[in-house]
């Protein structure tokens, strides 16, 4: 396996976690941007420095991540949450390289399966995930509006972006950080299984 060089890696937080874990197993080659909900700035990562690319942002949630896109300087972006550690990010990368994102195809690893009441084969991009720079932008497009609150479609992104772009899933061991199982993260919201279902069937109603 070649290390691709041409990625940015993407990482959103609300910047009330320590992400040097996470910075430690992204490749040096790799350009590494955090959007920052919590600050409202966009932020790199080079030499174990922090330096400040914009300020200003808006707190877009989930959303973040695929905004964070327009300042990337590789055609390949690498994703995943603040609060895991993706042992191998760079065979995720590979794989969306050597065909993936040639043909339009999102790259999720997924060592574990979630279901939240979306259909079985419902992915996540938390993980780690690997996808030409183009097709996020793509899904939302074809998603309109599809009759969600703008709210919950910042918060709710990943499915749609999921379910209307053909994925290959990969199963990369991942560590799950101690903070993911706090009170105040968002996967515990009470309304999510909810919101979600929303958007799936929103998502649905296109394919």
């Amino acid at each position: 396996m070649r290390l691709v060089t041409d990625v940015t890696a993407i990482i959103v937080t609300r910047g009330d976690v320590d992400l040097l874990p996470i910075m430690e197993t992204i490749p040096d080659a790799w350009e590494v941007l955090v959007w920052d909900n919590g600050l409202g700035v966009l932020r790199t990562f080079e030499n174990e420095k922090w330096g400040i690319r914009a300020d200003g942002l808006p707190d877009l949630s989930v959303y973040g991540r695929y905004r964070a896109i327009r300042y990337a300087a590789h055609p390949i972006i690498y994703v995943q949450d603040d609060d895991c550690v993706v042992s191998e990010p760079e065979q995720i990368a590979w794989e969306s390289d050597s065909g993936g994102s040639a043909y339009g195809q999102l790259v999720c690893n997924m060592p574990h399966l979630f279901r939240g009441g979306e259909r079985e084969e419902a992915v996540l991009v938390g993980f780690g995930a690997a996808f030409h720079r183009d097709l996020p932008a793509a899904a939302f497009e074809r998603f309109g509006r599809g009759g969600i609150a703008p709210s919950v479609f910042k918060d709710q992104c990943d499915l749609v972006f999921t379910t209307l772009t053909p994925v290959l899933k990969t199963h990369v061991p991942i560590e799950v950080l101690d903070y993911a199982f706090a009170e105040d993260r968002m996967y515990r919201k009470p309304d999510r299984q909810k919101e979600r279902r929303a958007v799936y069937d929103a998502c649905v109603a296109i394919v």
